[in-house]
């Protein structure tokens, strides 16, 4: 009888076991089914698919169940049949009417395919297009997700077609959607891969001009965000252009990460670092780079207002609660941002017609970048 045993015992039994077994223990009796459900039905990781979609319709629709979600993973799983990527994406559309009925989901994260491993189907990849905005359909959902503090986006892709109703429809949604959150991350790739952005890349532009300025940055002043990562796989802040706010949007922000961002000009990433001074604990970053405006000049002819190694003592200086720096200098997402030993840190030049150019010759100066840096960990180092 299970009334027979330890109560302790019970619950450590129920916990280490395998979910199909759990499964199978919650259907005993009442006892057995009020340990097991919220253990089985906490964590879901699972991939697109229409048995997934119409699962966890069933699950948000059980006033029993959906309170015990607190953590769903999905994944999409190269899906290379056209049809079935719609109806499965219409599926996760209509989902996205239900989510705010998980009362208790803490974390959110969905990984869509990368467009390096597998070309969107169809000339202007309109199949992925739909797909990834039906799934994100969530975030125009008329109620808020009530409980979310993590939420994670990876490989979104912001497509280039002159048709593409994505940004239209994703810049619905409401900053207040974002407001409980303590941790977003979100990756975007480029649909073209790692080219050179220009005027014409309107989706990738969009993205990170108007839904992310106006999602994202206008945080409100209650904002619980302590983890802030973003990630691109092209260089990012003149074009597309992001200005940073000038006054500290996150009162509570522990760890920034950005990927791909240039420092300098009208960016203002360095200033909102800076700003975030009390409270920031851990930085990451990853393939950025300065930039200069005159993108026209020649290498010989370019005379940096501002190297790495002001950046770094300013950081090593103001930041007096960092504990964790990382800095990796790889050229892009795509090639992994691996850190290179001895190589330089980024510099590039800006044109409005060329895009983003990398100074390749070593400038007066520079020398200094990699004594500052070690000079900035040495410091972060003696906290620990």
């Amino acid at each position: 009888m299970i009334t027979d045993l330890p109560v302790e015992l019970v619950h450590k039994i129920v916990r280490s076991a395998a979910p199909t077994t759990m499964a199978t223990i919650r259907l005993c009796n009442k006892t057995l089914r009020n340990l097991a459900s919220p253990l089985l039905f906490r964590t879901f990781h699972l991939t697109f698919s229409r048995n997934t979609g119409e699962a966890l319709g069933c699950l948000a629709d059980s006033t029993t169940l959906a309170k015990f979600v607190r953590e769903i993973v999905l994944a999409d799983d190269e899906m290379e049949d056209h049809l079935a990527l719609e109806d499965i994406g219409i599926l996760f559309e209509d989902l996205g009417s239900k989510m705010h009925k998980f009362t208790n989901l803490i974390n959110l994260c969905i990984t869509f395919t990368s467009l390096y491993e597998s070309p969107p189907i169809g000339p202007t990849g309109s199949g992925q297009e739909a797909f990834q905005r039906r799934v994100l359909s969530f975030i125009d959902a008329t109620k808020p997700l009530p409980s979310l503090q993590a939420l994670t986006i990876k490989n979104l892709c912001p497509f280039d077609s002159p048709y593409s109703s994505f940004c239209r429809e994703f810049s619905q949604g409401r900053p207040d959607h974002f407001s409980s959150l303590t941790s977003l991350s979100i990756t975007v790739l480029s649909a073209d891969g790692p080219e050179i952005v220009d005027d014409e890349a309107f989706g990738f532009i969009f993205f990170w001009e108007a839904i992310f300025q106006k999602l994202v940055l206008p945080a409100p002043a209650h904002s619980n965000l302590t983890s802030l990562t973003l990630r691109s796989d092209q260089l990012i802040g003149y074009l597309p252009n992001i200005s940073f706010p000038v006054a500290t949007a996150y009162p509570q922000l522990e760890s920034i990460t950005l990927q791909m961002f240039v420092f300098g000009g009208l960016t203002n990433a360095e200033h909102f670092i800076l700003v975030h001074s009390a409270t920031l604990k851990r930085l990451e970053l990853q393939a950025c780079s300065i930039v200069f405006e005159d993108g026209d000049s020649d290498d010989e002819e370019l005379e940096p207002e501002r190297f790495w190694s002001d950046i770094f003592a300013k950081l090593a200086e103001e930041c007096t609660e960092l504990v964790e720096v990382v800095m990796k200098r790889g050229e892009s997402i795509s090639e992994g941002t691996q850190d290179i030993p001895g190589g330089r840190f980024g510099y590039s030049v800006f044109s409005e017609y060329n895009g983003y150019r990398t100074v390749e010759r070593m400038m007066d100066g520079e020398e200094g970048d990699e004594e500052a840096l070690d000079t900035l960990l040495a410091v972060v180092a003696d906290r620990q």
